[in-house]
């Protein structure tokens, strides 16, 4: 069961992708909480005499589609909350209070500018969040996984989660991404050293696990090997500490497959 799960929803086409995977996975949820956030930094030009009209009015018209959506949601225990505020952080504070197991986001994709995802709603619920965030980039985002062990650590915790998303995927592979060292003459036996170790946790990893899993050691730089392999997949889940590193912002920012992120 993926438990009770947060979605951002913001009306746009890329939120529908969000309500897509609720509605695909609904047997696997125990309930959607809907929150659609007044984001008055988004209006310029509101006059502070006009603000609460203004948020009333919002809160309306929002109450009235989130009614609808959720009729949608047919079979699907569901909810919503429309509280004020920067999204980011109102959708994190009510996953925390809600004790909600995953938070699920969409995102706007590429700009024109600049291919980012940096700055966006989704990628401030995934920097604040403590709990796994899924963010939604296509249909089916179950259907084949591509999870990446990293760092070579385990946690026991783990199992559990994985275990779950294996048994709503018919392929599931973990890798492991092992950096160039310069210069080669020097480091090969270290290199191979490294593979070997690395060979092993997976392989101890996929033993404890009840689904059936691929696991593979691979050389190279981590954002662009871990970009390649994504290709022939649905979703990469990531572990990631506290503070994003630039591997976690580069698969966020384009991946074409969607990307659950997993705070360690």
């Amino acid at each position: 069961m993926l438990g009770r799960v947060v979605c951002g929803i913001d009306f746009s086409e890329h939120s529908n992708l969000v309500l897509d995977f609720i509605k695909d996975y609904s047997n696997f949820i125990e309930e959607a909480l809907l929150v659609r956030v007044v984001n008055l930094a988004r209006f310029h030009g509101i006059f502070f005499n006009g603000v609460e009209k203004f948020v009333e009015e919002e809160r309306k018209r929002s109450e009235e589609k989130l009614n609808s959506l959720i009729n949608e949601l047919d079979g699907v225990r569901a909810r919503f909350e429309i509280p004020v505020g920067n999204p980011a952080e109102e959708i994190v504070k009510i996953a925390e209070k809600e004790n909600a197991n995953m938070i699920a986001v969409g995102t706007r994709g590429r700009s024109r500018i600049k291919k980012i995802l940096l700055g966006s709603v989704a990628e401030g619920v995934v920097r604040l969040s403590k709990i796994p965030v899924l963010v939604v980039k296509n249909r089916r985002v179950f259907d084949n996984i591509l999870y990446v062990h990293y760092p070579l650590n385990f946690d026991e915790s783990l199992l559990s989660f994985l275990n779950t998303l294996g048994c709503l995927s018919y392929e599931m592979k973990i890798i492991h991404v092992i950096e160039p060292m310069l210069p080669p003459e020097s480091t090969q036996k270290q290199l191979m050293r490294k593979y070997a170790v690395a060979e092993d946790v997976l392989n101890e990893v996929a033993r404890n696990l009840d689904v059936k899993v691929k696991t593979s050691v691979n050389f190279g730089y981590p954002a662009r090997t871990i970009l390649e392999e994504s290709k022939n997949y649905s979703l990469v889940v990531l572990r990631a500490p506290e503070k994003i590193t630039g591997t976690t912002d580069a698969i966020l920012r384009h991946s074409k497959a969607s990307v659950l992120v997993i705070k360690r």
